[in-house]
């Protein structure tokens, strides 16, 4: 058996595998994408090789989503709720009460789930699959 994970790693390895799937699905709409716009591409590029990356105080995640709702609030409904969630700061502006407060159902009965069984991979998708009863990632 495998050693259980770090709760936090394990909800950055799920949010990391969301945006590296956003920019695969964004290949589709790149017809709706500025051809110069290199810093909303560079921020997509850095946040697939690190999820946690930040420009000084504040985190590119935050600074991507921004950019993706004043750019491209057509493509905005692509993004999956769940990274306005991660990256949190200005982000949950746009995120409604209810959501809210599912997300930190999910995030405490996560930490609590790790307490007591150990944390694999999947865990936190089979976790968010029953909270939201949405399809896992990767399926």
């Amino acid at each position: 058996m495998s050693e259980s994970l770090d709760p936090s790693v394990a909800i950055k390895q799920y949010h990391q595998a969301l945006i590296v799937q956003f920019k695969n699905q964004l290949t589709i709409y790149k017809d709706e994408l500025d051809e110069d716009d290199t810093v909303f591409t560079q921020l997509l590029d850095a946040l697939c090789e690190d999820i946690n990356t930040a420009d000084g105080e504040v985190p590119t995640g935050q600074k991507f989503i921004s950019t993706m709702v004043a750019r491209y609030p057509q493509l905005t409904p692509r993004l999956p709720r769940d990274l306005f969630w991660y990256f949190g700061g200005d982000c949950l502006h746009y995120v409604e009460d209810k959501e809210l407060e599912n997300f930190q159902a999910l995030e405490e009965a996560f930490y609590a789930l790790a307490t007591t069984t150990p944390i694999t991979e999947q865990s936190y998708a089979h976790l968010r699959e029953s909270f939201f009863a949405a399809t896992p990632i990767n399926k």
